[in-house]
């Protein structure tokens, strides 16, 4: 991998305190200041086996939301799908219906003939 951004963080992280999240794509987080402070500070200070869990639970996270978005798109899909066959039955119960009543014409014709 020679993808630029990695290039890039990998300079950032000789430069300053970082976290990485490593589910999906990735995502970095640098601090840049003085002192981290807060839950912030706890962040670029956890033990490694913290960092572990951490990652670990967002790489849950992330699995997780990503199946959804999945299911989501492929329901999408699908309900497209079922809408456009709906439309094409709709045109077709139309067309069935002129035809019946071109039909019932074309018999109160064939009566009136045949009845004369």
């Amino acid at each position: 991998m020679d993808f630029g951004v990695l290039k890039y963080w990998l300079e950032i992280k000789e430069r300053y305190p970082t976290f990485e999240f490593i589910h999906g794509m990735g995502l970095g987080v640098a601090f840049v200041g003085n002192e981290p402070a807060g839950e912030t500070g706890e962040l670029f200070s956890m033990s490694a086996e913290q960092v572990g869990i951490f990652q670990e639970y967002f790489f849950e996270i992330g699995s997780k939301l990503s199946a959804i978005a999945d299911k989501t798109e492929k329901l999408k899909f699908t309900s497209q799908q079922l809408s456009e066959r709906d439309q094409q039955l709709s045109e077709r119960d139309q067309q069935l219906s002129e035809r019946d009543q071109q039909l019932s014409e074309r018999d109160q014709q064939l009566g009136s003939v045949i009845g004369n």
